[in-house]
C-alpha cells in the first residue's frame, strides 16, 4: 500500500514534498518523486509485494511513461502473463508495475482488466491519468484552480499542505449528512475539494490553452438477477468465490493476520483462512470490560487454534485515541470505529497485512434498513426536517432517493433501491473510507475479500429472496445457511448471534464519553448554537441535543479549519470539551459555524 499525491499546471517541487511528507504513515518504508515540470508526483510505500524492487514511481521500458499507485491487484499474475505474451517487459515481480503496462496496452480500457482495490496515477507525456477502484476501497481526492492546477492525493491532509487551497466547511455536504448518514456524490466536508467517485476516472491535459480534465465512469454497481440459479447453485457457487476470494487475499511477501469480531463474517473468513494456511494463523480481537466480543471470538479462535491476541481499552486510551481518529476520519467523527485504530496499531506489532469481513452486509442484506423500511424512510425524513430548520437542503441527488424509496411499489422494489444506495455512497463513506484510514494511520494495509471482484460478480446474480428473507426477517441468508452447511454445528452459535460487530467494543467506554461531554459542555452553549440542530438525537421516542455530536464535530473544526489537518502541541480533549462553556464569552467556535451558514444561504 502507499500514499499518493500529485499536481498538473503551476506547482512548486517544495509543495509537493510537503504533500508526500504528510502521508509518511501510509508509505513508512520508502518515498519516490517524479519531477517533470508541470507535473509532479509524490508517493511514499508500504512495502507488500516485491519487497526488494517494488518501490516507486515505476517506468515503462522507453521510459516516457510511469505509474503511481496505491493498491493490491489480486490478479496481476494472470495480467502480467497476458502483457508479457503480447511483449510487454518486466522489470520488478510488483502488482504496480501491471498497471503501467495494463495501460499501454488497453489506454482508459485498462481498468476494465483490473481486479483489486486501487487508486493510481498514469503520467503520460503531457497528460496524467488517474482513477479509482469499483467500490472505492482505496481513497483519492482532489481540488483544482480552474485552467491554471490540478493536484490530488490519497488523503485530504496532504491536499490541505498546499497554499492555494481555500479551507472552508461544505455546507451542502453537511445537509447530506443530515438526512443519508453520509457525504454523498462526488462532495467532501470541505468546499473546494472532491472526491474521485468510485469507478471513476478522470484525464487531464496540460494543453496551450490550460488544464483540461476529462471524466468518465467505468462501473456502476447494478443488481441482474439470473433467475435461473437455483439456491443450491448458488449456495455452492458462493463457497468457490469466497475461498478464492480469500486465497487471493492472502497473496503477501510479509506477515498477514486476521481482525476476528465473533461476528459471522470474520468467523466464516477465519474458518477458510484456516483451511488455506499451512502455519498458525495470526487473529487480534479488540474489546472493552463490557465487551461479550472477546469470549465469542476467543472460542472461534480456541476452535481454528490460532495464535490469538486480545487488546483491551480503557477509558484513558479512548480520549488519547479522539484526536487521531478525528484526523484520520478527515470528517466530524462518530468514534463508533475507535477501537480500530487501537486494534491495528497492536496488529501492526505482527503484522503489516490484515484480511476484515468488512462488505458482507451490503452484497447480502445484513442491515436492519433491508427488512425495516419504514425505519429506513423515517430516519431520513427527521433528517430532512433538522436540516431545513437550519436552512440546509441536500442536494437533489440525495432528495430523490428519498423520494423514490418512498414511493417504491413493492418490498421487492425498496430492497433492490437499498442493495444500490448501500453499495454506492453508504458503503465507502462509512465503512471503507474509516477502514482505510484507521488502518493506515498505523502503516498497515487492510484488505477485504468480501468485496472481491469475483463476489461482487456473483452477489449482483443473485436474487433477492436468496439474500434477504423478507417474510422471515433474516439478512444475509444464504451467508448464513451456507456457513452452515460449510462448517456445521461449530459455527451454529455465531450465525444465530445477534448482528453487534466491532462497534459493540467500544460502547461502554462511548457511554463514559458521552457523559464526560454532558458534564463539561453548558446547556447555556448547546441552546445559542446556531447549528444545534445537527446535533439531535432519538432518546426512546424523545429528541433531544447531543453534547456528545456537538464537541465532535467542532473539535473537526478546529483540527482541520482552523489548524488544516494537525493538532496544536500538548492538545487535550478534555480541555478542548471543558472549553465548550467558556467559550460563551467570545462565540469563536459559533463564529466560524454561523459565517459558514450564512455563506450557504447566500450561495
Amino acid at each position: 500500500m502507499c500514499g499518493i499525491v500529485g499536481c498538473v499546471g503551476d506547482v512548486h517541487a517544495t509543495t509537493v514534498d510537503r504533500m508526500t511528507d504528510a502521508l509518511f504513515h501510509r508509505g513508512p518504508d520508502s518515498a519516490g518523486r517524479v519531477d517533470a515540470g508541470r507535473i509532479q508526483l509524490g508517493a511514499r510505500r508500504l512495502r507488500i509485494i516485491d519487497l526488494l524492487d517494488g518501490d516507486q514511481p515505476i517506468f515503462n521500458e522507453a521510459g516516457d511513461k510511469c505509474v503511481i499507485a496505491n493498491c493490491e491487484i489480486y490478479n496481476f499474475l494472470e495480467l502480467r502473463t497476458r502483457l508479457q505474451s503480447r511483449g510487454h517487459v518486466f522489470k520488478t515481480r510488483s502488482d504496480t508495475e501491471v498497471i503501467l503496462h495494463a495501460y499501454e496496452e488497453y489506454g482508459v480500457g485498462a481498468l476494465d482488466h483490473l481486479e483489486g482495490m486501487f487508486a493510481f496515477a498514469v503520467k503520460d507525456g503531457n497528460r496524467l491519468l488517474i482513477a479509482r477502484d469499483r467500490l472505492g476501497i482505496k481513497p483519492l481526492y482532489y481540488f483544482q484552480v480552474p485552467g491554471t492546477l490540478f493536484a490530488f492525493a490519497s488523503e485530504i491532509k496532504a491536499l490541505l499542505q498546499h497554499p492555494s487551497l481555500d479551507v472552508s466547511l461544505n455546507m451542502q455536504s453537511l445537509a447530506n449528512r443530515m438526512v443519508l448518514g453520509y457525504g454523498f456524490g462526488d462532495e467532501t466536508m470541505f468546499t473546494e475539494i472532491k472526491t474521485l467517485r468510485p469507478g471513476h476516472w478522470l484525464e487531464i491535459t496540460d494543453g496551450p490553452a490550460g488544464l483540461e480534465l476529462r471524466e468518465g465512469e467505468y462501473y456502476r454497481p447494478t443488481l441482474d438477477a439470473d433467475e435461473s440459479l437455483s439456491y443450491s447453485e448458488a449456495q455452492d457457487q458462493l463457497r468457490q468465490k469466497l475461498e478464492r476470494a480469500v486465497a487471493r487475499h492472502m497473496v503477501s511477501d510479509v506477515p498477514l493476520c486476521l481482525t476476528l469480531s465473533g461476528g459471522l463474517d470474520s468467523t466464516l473468513l477465519a474458518y477458510i483462512m484456516r483451511n488455506q494456511t499451512s502455519g498458525v494463523l495470526q487473529t487480534f480481537t479488540v474489546g472493552d470490560a463490557a465487551s461479550g466480543d472477546l469470549v465469542v471470538a476467543r472460542s472461534i479462535a480456541s476452535q481454528i487454534e490460532s495464535s490469538h491476541r486480545e487488546c483491551f481499552l480503557d477509558f484513558d486510551e479512548y480520549l488519547d485515541l479522539v484526536v487521531p481518529c478525528t484526523l484520520a476520519e478527515e470528517q466530524p467523527s462518530s468514534l463508533y470505529a475507535l477501537p480500530l485504530l487501537k486494534l491495528c496499531r497492536e496488529m501492526k506489532s505482527e503484522a503489516t497485512v490484515c484480511l476484515n469481513g468488512e462488505g458482507a452486509d451490503e452484497l447480502f442484506g445484513g442491515y436492519d434498513e433491508y427488512r425495516n423500511r419504514y425505519r429506513k424512510l423515517e430516519a431520513m425524513k427527521r433528517g430532512l426536517a433538522c436540516a431545513r430548520r437550519i436552512g440546509l437542503e441536500p442536494s437533489l441527488e440525495a432528495t430523490q432517493w428519498i423520494e423514490d424509496i418512498a414511493t417504491a411499489t413493492s418490498w421487492e422494489q425498496y430492497v433492490q433501491m437499498i442493495f444500490i444506495l448501500n453499495l454506492q455512497d453508504q458503503l465507502v463513506r462509512r465503512h471503507l473510507d474509516i477502514l482505510d484510514r484507521y488502518a493506515m494511520a498505523a502503516s498497515l494495509e487492510l484488505r477485504v475479500p468480501f468485496l472481491d471482484d469475483g463476489m461482487l460478480r456473483l452477489s449482483s446474480r443473485l436474487p433477492t429472496r436468496f439474500k434477504v428473507r423478507h417474510e422471515l426477517g433474516v439478512g444475509k441468508y444464504i451467508l448464513k445457511h451456507g456457513a452452515l452447511a460449510w462448517f456445521g454445528s461449530s459455527i451454529l452459535d455465531v450465525v444465530i448471534r445477534e448482528k453487534a460487530g466491532l462497534p459493540q467494543s467500544g460502547s461502554y467506554l462511548s457511554g463514559q464519553f458521552s457523559e464526560l461531554c454532558a458534564q463539561g459542555v453548558s446547556d447555556d452553549y448547546v441552546a445559542c448554537h446556531p447549528l444545534k440542530e445537527l446535533f439531535i438525537f432519538e432518546d426512546r421516542g424523545t429528541l433531544r441535543y447531543s453534547k456528545r455530536d456537538l464537541v465532535l464535530f467542532e473539535l473537526f473544526q478546529f483540527l482541520f479549519l482552523e489548524h488544516r489537518g494537525a493538532a496544536p502541541a500538548h492538545f487535550k480533549v478534555r480541555d478542548f470539551i471543558n472549553d465548550r462553556s467558556r467559550r460563551l464569552t467570545d462565540q469563536s467556535a459559533i463564529a466560524v459555524a454561523s459565517s459558514a451558514t450564512s455563506a450557504f444561504a447566500d450561495a
